[in-house]
């Protein structure tokens, strides 16, 4: 059964081969108000929630860095 949060039940959208990579992913989304997870050993993959997977995946895919509230 796939892991769940509030927000939905979490689904992977990518998968690295290295934990920096992942790490670099996941600090991406969450600049994004993403909520994100990384899960597994050799195969490491990045979890949101479903309803924000479509806001993950453009996030991921742009350089785009959303307005910052102070400025």
């Amino acid at each position: 059964m796939a892991p769940s949060t509030a927000q939905g039940r979490m689904i992977p959208i990518r998968v690295y081969s290295t934990e920096f990579e992942a790490q670099n992913a996941k600090a991406a989304l969450e600049i994004f108000g993403v909520e994100c997870t990384i899960s597994g050993d050799s195969a490491i993959r990045l979890l949101v929630p479903e309803a924000e997977a479509a806001l993950a995946n453009y996030a991921l895919r742009t350089e785009v860095i959303p307005d910052s509230e102070e400025g």
